[in-house]
């Protein structure tokens, strides 16, 4: 708790409620001992209804800072009546969505687009459908998100989901005005590097051309969208790690229960 805000709030707000309950004992203590003739400039009954009134709307101002100031920090956010779902412990609140596009890689990454960081990875085994959590999960959607417009991948084999042929999911985090639109993928013996890249909705008169890559790489938490994408690997994933393209290593999250 930020003591330097709560003492001096709490007495303040001491102060109000009294002004709310007794303004005219309030203006003898604090006010009248200024004037020669106390009785004689003792305000009038309406001005002690306007110190209520201000008083009033000093307590609400107050209950309304420290509240602000209260879910500000740490684990304020936390709301015990809606514990985290397994997606949320493991990616981070609130639980990603699942982009269901079979994506179809290349081998160098796009000048025009805007990579991402990639935050994790976990592999997938889409013939068993583990880890089961994934496959329950809300699914990207947006109306100018479409091939015509530049989205990733295509649509799955019909009867299944991008996630039943996926070796490998991995989280980014991207600016809303963008959606993912390209994929890198390279695959080693010992690591799997990948890169995921973002740019605004093309469309198909090529007319926003221009602005394709206006993309923030690291939008605010508040605003970003948390996606899952997943891939298709020439093999499993097995204990491989996962790159960027840079060579950064990306972390593994563990499945819960593992």
């Amino acid at each position: 708790m930020n003591v330097l805000f709560y003492v001096p709030a709490a007495s303040l707000a001491g102060l109000f409620i009294w002004a709310v309950l007794a303004p005219r004992g309030l203006w003898k203590l604090l006010i009248s001992w200024s004037y020669r003739d106390a009785y004689r400039n003792e305000p009038s009954a309406a001005v002690f209804g306007l110190y209520r009134l201000v008083a009033m709307v000093g307590i609400v101002a107050l209950a309304a800072s420290a509240l602000a100031l209260r879910q500000s920090e740490p684990g304020a956010a936390a709301d015990p009546e809606h514990p985290a779902t397994p997606a949320e412990q493991m990616w981070g609140a609130p639980a990603p969505l699942v982009l269901n596009r079979v994506a179809m890689p290349l081998t160098e990454a796009p000048a025009t687009l805007v990579e991402v960081p990639i935050l994790g990875f976990h592999s997938v085994d889409g013939a068993t459908r583990r880890p089961g959590y994934l496959f329950a999960l809300k699914q990207f959607e947006r109306k100018d998100a479409t091939e015509a417009n530049g989205l990733l991948g295509v649509p799955p084999p019909p009867g299944l989901a991008a996630l039943d042929t996926a070796d490998l999911v991995v989280h980014v985090t991207g600016d809303p005005r963008c959606f993912p639109q390209q994929v890198v993928v390279e695959e080693g013996s010992d690591v799997v590097s990948v890169g995921v890249f973002y740019g605004q909705p093309n469309p198909s008169d090529g007319s926003n051309l221009a602005h394709l890559g206006d993309c923030d790489p690291t939008p605010g938490a508040r605003t970003a969208v948390s996606l899952l994408i997943p891939l298709k690997l020439d093999d499993a994933l097995g204990s491989r790690t996962v790159h960027a393209l840079d060579g950064a290593a990306v972390p593994r999250v563990k499945i819960l229960g593992e």
